[in-house]
């Protein structure tokens, strides 16, 4: 056993090409979600079609909190 022995640190360094695709998809994933409201109000009556498009859309200010 070695009696110079150096603590392990952890060095952690982020690439901006990482950084630039994970911004990337999300907002790929935060364009989606209307089109999701969009899908869900067409499966439903056509009285209930705004109601599900702004429940899709305010599900997006929830995780923005969360």
């Amino acid at each position: 056993m070695n009696d110079s022995a150096q603590p392990i640190t952890l060095e952690v360094k982020y690439q901006a090409g990482d950084i630039a695709w994970t911004l990337t998809c999300t907002a790929m994933v935060w364009l989606m979600i209307p089109g999701i409201g969009f899908f869900y109000s067409g499966m439903a009556r056509s009285k209930n079609a705004l109601s599900m498009v702004m429940l899709s859309c305010c599900s997006v200010a929830v995780v923005s909190v969360q």
